[in-house]
């Protein structure tokens, strides 16, 4: 059975598989609430008119949650909204992409933005017909209006390229950021949709209709305003609910009869959290009726999850959260032995030195190694490599303008045959077949010369079809986001090992990490320098936003594992690892 599913269902942990159903299913259960509370301030405008309140009130609810006809209409929302966050957890969990050149990635994700287009559309188009229903002057005009809506929000949120996943800065409570996302939310959708529920009314009604009715202008901005803070909420109460804090232990324990624990009954767990959502709606940690055992996940259980992007940066975060505290019980727990006198810290240390040792691997793939040293830079040697490539290295202006480009009326070398055939044709043959043939030949070659051509002299063009010397490791980079995290909570681990590692579970991988971090610096220092413009490439390249974090990372944490560790660098016994560890230290302290 397991050859028949997908690899990502094989590798990743029936608990966190379930963990993220369960935050999916709460945050699609928030949004339908949500539903509820939209239309009873829509209704609080539309029957605003009623003189006595009883009577207002007494609709309002009767609309709302004791009618059938609505929760019937309702249904075809909670499909929209359901295929939105499974698009938004989709996004939030996939790996970066490689892509070569722009146009591979503007073709590549152009499905992806369809669909969500698509589903934007349907959610804007269903929302206004779903208001409609329940005011007389909004007939045709909420339809159209809910289309524009929803392209709007698409044009403002998904237009530009795939988002990757942010970690707040700090947590707070469920119920505090669901009120703060609303209010912020409304004021936005208040301030998008004033000017266009405006423009919207006068260009369907002519004038006419509009002057009779000016009510229904009040109604199309309601609808407007509910639909575009509808989109805002759902995507940032998945964004909330996905970054919620991960349940995380050091190691599992085990159960009175000595066996590990089981998985988790998917259909006992629903059962339970309907039952505690009736209870407590915003309850975070919800027991589910289950051992809390059963809902724990190992530190190297989460770290190890490669299928899912947002899910292993945020379990880096929490890794990093934890060790970082040092009132937290749960680090000390790494430095302890469990009932078969083994360490937490093995498991921890294998999944963490992977994650690094294949980083090192796939840099050293896509940057060039330096074949000479630094020292042997000079400008003499310089300039017997490549003229050119020094001055431009040095900063220098050429002595020569460059060669001018080829335009469209001058040729490759390679396409002189290609030319010379076009200016004289043979003469046209009998067969009717072969004709068509040779004409259509004929256009293939004009079209590449043209192609090609104008590609090379407009710039634009040549952007798209261009690849970036940088984009393999600006694609490694982005993957090794969680590293950035992961290596200060390692430093951080090694740094407290010195006063709380009583039995020396992390003392004998030291030189080890002091390796592997010397290397993720080297190979760092390499992927700066295709920045430097060569002959291929005039223009300097740019690397990732996240080349600079984690290069500072890297660099704090090397600086301060040697500032705790310099009286023990002599135990070291390989000699040219101790020697660029008192290099780097001398430098640091100089500095």
């Amino acid at each position: 059975m397991e050859e028949v599913q997908p690899a990502y269902v094989v590798q990743v942990p029936a608990n966190i598989r379930k963990l993220i159903l369960w935050r999916y299913i709460y945050a699609t259960w928030l949004c339908a609430c949500l539903e509820y509370v939209l239309l009873g301030l829509f209704l609080v405008v539309v029957h605003f008119e009623m003189g006595n309140t009883s009577d207002w009130i007494k609709q309002v609810f009767t609309n709302t949650l004791c009618s059938i006809y609505t929760w019937t209409l309702m249904q075809g929302l909670h499909v929209g909204v359901g295929i939105y966050g499974l698009l938004l957890f989709k996004m939030h969990n996939k790996r970066p992409i490689y892509y070569a050149t722009r146009m591979e990635r503007i073709i590549r994700e152009l499905p992806r933005k369809l669909t969500i287009l698509a589903v934007l559309l349907y959610v804007g188009f269903y929302s206004g017909f779903f208001y409609s229903r329940f005011a007389e002057d909004l007939k045709f005009i909420s339809l159209y209006y809910g289309l524009f809506c929803g392209l709007h929000y698409f044009m403002r949120v998904h237009r530009r390229r795939h988002v990757f996943p942010k970690l707040p800065i700090a947590r707070f409570g469920l119920r505090i950021s669901v009120k703060w996302i609303c209010w912020n939310s409304a004021l936005l959708a208040l301030r998008e949709t004033f000017l266009p529920a405006l423009f919207f009314c006068v260009c369907y009604f002519f004038f006419t209709t509009f002057l009779n009715k000016p009510q229904t202008w009040i109604y199309t901005w309601s609808a407007g305003v509910l639909i575009t803070a509808k989109l805002h909420i759902v995507r940032q109460i998945y964004d909330v609910v996905l970054n919620l804090k991960l349940p995380l232990v050091i190691e599992k324990g085990l159960h009175p009869n000595g066996s590990q624990s089981q998985n988790i009954c998917l259909r006992t767990m629903i059962w339970e959290l309907l039952k505690q959502w009736i209870c407590d709606p915003f309850n975070e940690n919800p027991q589910c009726g289950i051992e809390e055992t059963q809902l724990r996940l190992t530190l190297s259980e989460a770290l190890s999850t490669k299928f899912l992007y947002g899910f292993q940066l945020q379990a880096a975060k929490d890794f990093y959260d934890i060790v970082s505290c040092y009132d937290s019980p749960k680090c000390r727990e790494i430095f302890q032995l469990n009932r078969c006198m083994k360490a937490p810290w093995s498991e921890l240390r294998d999944v963490i030195l992977e994650m690094l040792d294949e980083f090192i691997k796939n840099m050293e793939a896509c940057c060039p190694q330096p074949s000479m040293s630094k020292q042997q830079k000079s400008l003499g040697e310089m300039l017997r490599h490549s003229e050119r490539q020094a001055r431009l290295y040095l900063g220098m202006r050429p002595l020569v303008p460059p060669f001018p480009k080829f335009t469209l009326t001058k040729h490759y070398p390679g396409q002189e045959h290609r030319c010379l055939n076009m200016k004289n044709p043979q003469p046209y043959p009998s067969d009717l077949w072969a004709f068509l043939r040779e004409m259509v030949s004929w256009m293939n070659n004009a079209a590449k010369i043209i192609l090609e051509n104008y590609v090379c002299s407009s710039r634009r063009l040549e952007q798209l079809f261009k690849s970036n010397v940088c984009s393999r490791a600006n694609h490694e980079l982005r993957c090794a986001q969680p590293l950035i995290l992961i290596i200060q909570g390692l430093a951080t681990v090694c740094e407290r090992s010195l006063t709380e590692d009583k039995y020396g579970v992390v003392q004998s991988d030291l030189k080890r990490i002091f390796e592997i971090l010397i290397n993720v610096e080297q190979q760092l220092i390499n992927a700066h320098e295709l920045t430097y413009p060569t002959l291929q490439t005039r223009l300097p390249a740019t690397l990732d936003k996240s080349y600079h974090l984690l290069r500072v990372s890297t660099g704090r944490s090397l600086d301060g594992m040697l500032e705790a560790f310099g009286p023990y660098l002599e135990h070291i016994s390989d000699k040219t690892l101790l020697d660029k560890l008192r290099e780097r230290l001398k430098n640091h302290r100089s500095v």
